[in-house]
């Protein structure tokens, strides 16, 4: 298998890290990979990642693998990753996550060609942002259980009920909304998709839920009689699960790039140990730490073959039902390791805040290490994920 990248990629590599070095100030604190709902709820850091977001799109680079006749260049599937990675790593905010990983493939799948002309170029053009209304309080990993409604009434559809953990809504435009239509039906038959604009449609309370690391980023969203047109619909009436799957199929692998951001994290402790000293010595000569690195940089090095192999896939068309589940569980516990192993080589030094001037890698650490806990079930549990790779990927039947 020949993985290397061709002299193209490697160019456009090289042209994305000049456009970060030209465009991102040297003093920039830097923003967490899920920089939609985790960093963005500083003021501070929304505003850049607007202003980058234009910049991104400035340069045809938001979905540059999609269609020419919707904003997109028709780029291989490695370019937008090549992109993901280069802006993570490196911590720069802007590239919408559910615009242009996760709701924008799913449109281009399953939408209709009015649906794609109608939301697809605003994506391009970084005109908007997204957020998803699955979970609810009394639902849990159980979608099919939700109690959200909506029922038509005239040319209008009338949706009540409650989500929880809707990341970034409260900074998004676009809601990919999903409840039920039908409670006669198999409740897997009773789901419809709604695509709704969340920050200005009558009936709709927000509130946002402080996360341990003291960000505000999830969000419990209420409808009370909240009103939308009958062409809000997305998929077609009772094919929410559907959408719900193809959703699914492009969220997991992003932690493909969770991990390219920890990677970054894992060389920047590397480089501490190296100048720093502990009993005297440089704690990179310490066997324990070095072997507690080794194990991190190992597994990340893994999960970057993983993730290209699922981009290798999507170029071609392929299904990715086991590959994204296996690269959203190894990957959410590959980054947590990290993390945790950040903490421990940090010993009382990592719970610093980073105003403190004995804090190291920016008092990042402390965020980072109570942020993955949250990982481990955003998107699915890990529980869930073995379930679903032994059923569509090993072929196994329930008990």
């Amino acid at each position: 298998m020949n993985i290397k990248f061709s002299a193209d990629e490697e160019a456009f590599r090289q042209e994305v890290r000049d456009f970060i070095k030209k465009e991102v100030p040297s003093d920039f604190r830097g923003a967490d990979t899920d920089c939609q709902y985790e960093e963005e709820a500083r003021e501070d850091i929304h505003k850049f990642a607007g202003e980058m977001r234009k910049k991104l799109a400035a340069k045809g680079w938001l979905g540059m693998t999609w269609p020419k006749e919707y904003g997109g260049q028709e780029a291989p599937f490695m370019y937008d990753f090549i992109l993901a990675e280069e802006l993570n790593y490196n911590k720069v905010p802007g590239r919408d996550l559910y615009g242009c990983s996760i709701v924008g493939p799913t449109i281009l799948r399953i939408g209709t060609e009015e649906d794609k002309q109608r939301y697809i170029p605003e994506i391009t053009k970084g005109e908007v942002t997204w957020s998803e209304g699955m979970s609810e309080p009394e639902a849990g990993s159980d979608l099919m259980s939700m109690k959200s409604k909506a029922e038509l009434k005239g040319d209008e559809w009338v949706i009540n009920g409650e989500k929880i953990w809707s990341s970034g809504a409260h900074v998004s435009d676009r809601y990919l909304l999903f409840v039920k239509t039908d409670t006669e039906v198999p409740p897997h038959k009773g789901i419809s998709c709604f695509i709704v604009n969340i920050n200005d449609t009558p009936g709709v309370t927000m509130q946002t839920i402080q996360h341990m690391d003291g960000l505000f980023a999830f969000n419990s969203v209420w409808m009370e009689d909240m009103k939308v047109p009958k062409d809000a619909l997305f998929g077609g009436e009772g094919n929410g699960f559907k959408v719900i799957l193809e959703t699914l199929n492009f969220e997991r692998p992003f932690s493909g790039s969770v991990m390219t951001y920890a990677t970054g994290v894992l060389n920047q402790l590397i480089e501490y140990c190296k100048q720093t000293k502990r009993n005297g010595k440089p704690m990179s000569e310490d066997q324990v730490i070095r072997q507690k690195l080794a194990d991190c940089a190992t597994r990340l090095e893994v999960g970057r073959m993983m993730a290209y192999n699922v981009v290798w896939m999507q170029n071609q068309g392929l299904p990715t039902p086991k590959e994204s589940n296996m690269i959203k569980l190894y990957g959410i516990e590959s980054t947590k390791k990290v993390y945790d192993t950040a903490m421990q080589i940090l010993g009382p030094y990592g719970q610093l805040d980073e105003e403190s001037k004995c804090t190291p890698l920016r008092g990042e650490v402390k965020y980072l290490y109570m942020r993955a806990i949250g990982l481990m079930s955003a998107g699915g549990t890990p529980e869930i994920m073995r379930n679903t790779i032994a059923g569509a990927g090993l072929r196994m039947p329930r008990g």
